[in-house]
């Protein structure tokens, strides 16, 4: 007997969990729940700038002080313009002081420009990590992973499809 109201407590519980998830669909979302998302550089997109600074001229003990100095004053800079979470952060590799600024939302240099922002090319630099961004991109494009998070956000949702926003596969073929 005992066998049959354990089986029937379980039977509950998993019915209870079906239904909360079924629910969770038809249902609106408490309002602490729907706090907007904050896009940074690597989902909005954006400029990512890096500068060699020349620290010939400063002695050896104020390098560090003085790119210190400057990530502050450049990260004082873009934050009066209210861009979204900026990065700036300092990186030495070597002998070579860098500068590195990542400025979501910010896809028109020109405009960056004439606001104050400096930018220049730098060619030969981060290209390990564009040739990596450039693969996440050819798999979210295969996985379908903007069109699933846009279907997703917009409520479209409504349970488990197993064929449903199914992407392709990339094995077998030539990227």
């Amino acid at each position: 007997m005992w066998r049959y109201r354990v089986l029937a407590v379980v039977f509950l519980m998993l019915g209870a969990l079906a239904g909360y998830f079924d629910a969770a669909n038809i249902l609106p979302a408490p309002d602490f729940i729907k706090i907007p998302f904050r896009l940074g550089l690597d989902l909005q997109g954006g400029a990512h700038l890096v500068y060699e600074a020349d620290t010939s001229q400063i002695e050896s003990g104020g390098v560090s002080e003085a790119m210190a100095g400057l990530r502050d004053v450049i990260e004082r800079r873009v934050n009066i313009f209210g861009i979204t979470e900026p990065l700036i952060q300092v990186e030495k590799r070597g002998d070579s002081n860098r500068l590195i600024v990542e400025l979501a939302g910010v896809f028109n240099v020109e405009e960056a420009k004439k606001r104050g922002v400096a930018i220049t090319n730098t060619p030969g630099a981060l290209t390990d990590t564009v040739a990596e961004h450039t693969m996440a991109l050819i798999l979210s494009l295969t996985c379908r992973i903007v069109e699933g998070d846009s279907f997703t956000r917009k409520g479209k949702f409504k349970g488990w499809a197993p064929m449903h926003l199914l992407g392709m596969d990339l094995k077998g073929k030539t990227l």
